[in-house]
């Protein structure tokens, strides 16, 4: 959208798709409350991915130039279905799997998120300018639809057991503040990448403003930088497995120090491509090191029949901290990039 000229305030105004992201623990008492049996997470999880995929494919069949402001109502429909289908994903995830598994449970999710990352903002980018918009999307929109296949034909899944537990309460939501241990977590989630959050969110935009175009944007930051992420969050769950939670986050904290630092002294010289380029395959592989890092974190935290509403304090608390950059750098704006945002968390869940 830089390219094509758009207002910084309509780029501003395009970070709104990401509010259900952000807001989403208001109904996951719902879901929590709702699903019992795997049955009822797979229905929870076909249907609201459907309904994604086609407002996904309405987003791609419109003119993006003449008809932003539906593109972003159609964008935040997606937003509301992928949100929901996301806490339907994980809540199963946490009881159909032993705890001893969480660390590669997460791993092997956020590889899957990566890997779309790496489709939808690398491959289709580089796509989008020889094919467009009207193109592009609607393969997308198919490309999720197809998602919901190893879900219907995976008959393994199982809830240890499926009675119903104690039903999540609307009052849950204030509750979690009540517990004094938990404030340490809220920290936690808040701080512990953030920094590398407002890096990401910096690379396009500086990219294009040092002449780059889409198709070499989506290799070095949606390919190479994205694939780093993908490694590494294989390393990560397998790092965590094998010393514990609790040294990795020290160990990966340390790690995700460096890369401001690392940054912060490119300033003081001249602008290197081989210098830049390692700068975000090393930032990307610290995001993929923290993100299976929160996750493990947040479902150590799980109460009993609360399970996609505790999780989800860790997704609010990341699209809060991207929308917040985002919306004061006035980037992530063009088209692929929020079909990707719709998308990528998406390729990667449990089904």
């Amino acid at each position: 959208m830089r390219e094509g000229q758009y207002s910084l305030a309509t780029i501003g105004l395009l970070n709104l798709v990401r509010l259900p992201w952000t807001i989403k623990f208001l109904w996951s008492p719902f879901i929590d409350r709702h699903c019992v049996t795997v049955g009822d997470y797979k229905r929870t999880i076909v249907t609201t991915e459907l309904i994604y995929a086609v407002a996904l494919l309405a987003t791609g069949l419109i003119n993006v130039h003449s008809e932003i402001t539906l593109v972003i109502i159609l964008a935040c429909i997606s937003m509301l279905a992928s949100a929901t289908q996301d806490i339907a994903t994980d809540a199963l995830a946490i009881l159909a799997f032993k705890k001893n598994d969480h660390s590669m449970l997460n791993s092997m999710q956020s590889m899957g998120a990566f890997g779309g990352a790496v489709i939808g903002g690398g491959l289709l980018l580089i796509l989008l300018k020889s094919y467009g918009w009207n193109v592009v999307v609607p393969c997308l929109a198919l490309f999720v639809t197809m998602m919901i296949i190893p879900l219907l034909l995976n008959t393994h899944i199982k809830i240890e057991n499926e009675k119903p537990r104690e039903r999540a309460k609307w009052t849950d939501i204030f509750r979690f503040f009540t517990r004094k241990q938990i404030w340490a977590q809220i920290g936690f989630l808040m701080l512990y990448y953030m920094g590398i959050i407002g890096i990401l969110s910096m690379l396009r935009p500086y990219l294009v403003d040092k002449g780059y175009d889409m198709k070499e944007i989506g290799f070095l930051t949606g390919i190479v930088g994205t694939t780093a992420s993908f490694i590494m969050a294989w390393f990560s769950g397998v790092l965590i497995r094998r010393i514990g939670i609790h040294k990795a986050r020290i160990i990966i904290a340390g790690l995700i120090i460096l890369a401001p630092v690392y940054f912060l002294a490119m300033t003081f010289t001249d602008f290197n491509k081989v210098a830049f380029v390692m700068g975000i395959i090393y930032i990307q592989a610290c995001y993929g090191l923290a993100t299976v890092v929160l996750y493990t974190s947040a479902m150590r935290c799980v109460r009993p029949g609360r399970e996609g509403y505790r999780l989800h304090d860790t997704d609010c608390n990341q699209s809060y901290k991207r929308a917040a950059r985002c919306r004061t750098s006035g980037n992530r704006g063009t088209p692929l990039r929020l079909s990707r945002s719709l998308h990528s968390r998406n390729c990667g869940r449990y089904h």
